[in-house]
């Protein structure tokens, strides 16, 4: 079994997840994942609050159709938090509704050259 302590995350870390399309997470007004088809997203609530890590979309949108608006359901969220993420990163992995998860690396100041 790996070792996750020495990759603990710092302010700045933050996990890019990719859900599966068909399972339309969203986050509710208190940071819960959710499953509008109902795919059981209780891994995740536990991981988030374990790890004292938080979720939001990346990009969602409110579109308006003939009759009602409708929402179409982000496929990437970012969560960020000051604990293990990459032990987060596998345990999302493993669940059906996770098509992939990866640590966005940290940002570098650029090297000037004259």
């Amino acid at each position: 079994m790996e070792n996750f302590d020495a990759l603990q995350a710092d302010d700045t870390s933050e996990l890019i997840v990719q859900f599966r399309p068909d399972s339309e997470i969203f986050v509710d007004e208190i940071g819960n994942v959710i499953s509008r088809k109902g795919a059981d997203t209780g891994l995740i609530n536990d991981l988030l609050k374990k790890h004292h890590a938080t979720i939001k979309p990346i990009g969602s949108k409110l579109t308006t159709g003939k009759n009602k608006p409708s929402i179409e359901f982000p496929d990437f969220f970012v969560i960020r938090g000051k604990g293990n993420l990459e032990a987060i990163r596998q345990k999302l992995l493993k669940t059906e509704i996770v098509d992939s998860a990866y640590i966005k690396p940290p940002a570098e100041d650029p090297e000037f050259q004259e």
